[in-house]
């Protein structure tokens, strides 16, 4: 892993203006992770995938994250502080070829893979949630067998489509990460789901933004091009724009 310079926090920025969020988290690991080429980095399980963005983000901001929710009852706005170290725990050895599980649920023995970037953006066209859902499961189910009869995915019944949700769960527990939130205004609690990808991409994107304006005034102030700007330290360039602005 290595840090995300200000040009590579702007070229990220740039590169995924037109991208799909899925699209956009290989991109920040491509920088991020110039080890990992695009194509292993889609292959890697949800979890592992966000668990190697979330170190990252800790690595450019800081450890702590804080989250915004609002009460689905009385509106109230929340903020979450996130400790980064808390949740991710050590980025996992980058594996190559997707790993095989077994589950079974009644007569119903299942081979299956874990959900990866490919799955998550196929998934993502269907009309709905629980179909989009349905559709993510279905594209990593390997085979199945009912009794010593090979049957489609699609004739999985909701009861065995429950319990490889919960397997897959089970075995990479950050590809859905989940607070349990208490209301302080009304009382009311519910779960709030976080998407560690587009919390990132909307950080680097405002980062980005503050880079920019840094550069125009620099510019307009000294003349100076933006990749010598950029190259300047956080400190320098603050030192410079406060002259600028005396």
């Amino acid at each position: 892993m290595q840090d995300l310079t200000a040009q590579d926090i702007l070229a990220v920025w740039e590169a995924g203006q037109d991208q799909h969020p899925v699209d956009r988290a290989l991109t920040v690991l491509e920088h991020g992770f110039p080890d990992l080429t695009r194509e292993r980095s889609a292959r890697l399980p949800l979890g592992q995938r966000d668990r190697l963005l979330l170190v990252l983000r800790a690595q450019v901001f800081g450890d702590v994250m804080t989250a915004a929710a609002g009460c689905p009852k009385c509106g109230e706005q929340l903020e979450i502080p996130i400790a980064v170290s808390e949740v991710s725990g050590q980025p996992a050895a980058v594996s190559g070829q997707p790993a095989a599980f077994s589950l079974r649920s009644g007569k119903y023995a299942v081979r299956f893979r874990l959900p990866d970037s490919r799955d998550q953006a196929a998934a993502a066209v269907s009309p709905d949630p629980t179909a989009a859902h349905r559709a993510l499961l279905e594209r990593c189910i390997i085979s199945v067998r009912h009794g010593k009869q090979e049957v489609r995915p699609s004739r999985l019944p909701e009861a065995t489509v429950t319990a490889l949700a919960g397997r897959m769960e089970e075995l990479d527990p950050l590809a859905e990460l989940t607070f349990d939130l208490t209301c302080p205004q009304c009382g009311n609690q519910w779960e709030e789901v976080l998407d560690p990808a587009g919390f990132f991409w909307a950080e680097l994107a405002m980062e980005a933004q503050r880079l920019l304006s840094e550069v125009h005034t620099l510019a307009q102030a000294y003349g100076w091009r933006e990749q010598d700007i950029l190259a300047l330290s956080a400190r320098r360039r603050q030192q410079y724009l406060g002259l600028a602005g005396s």
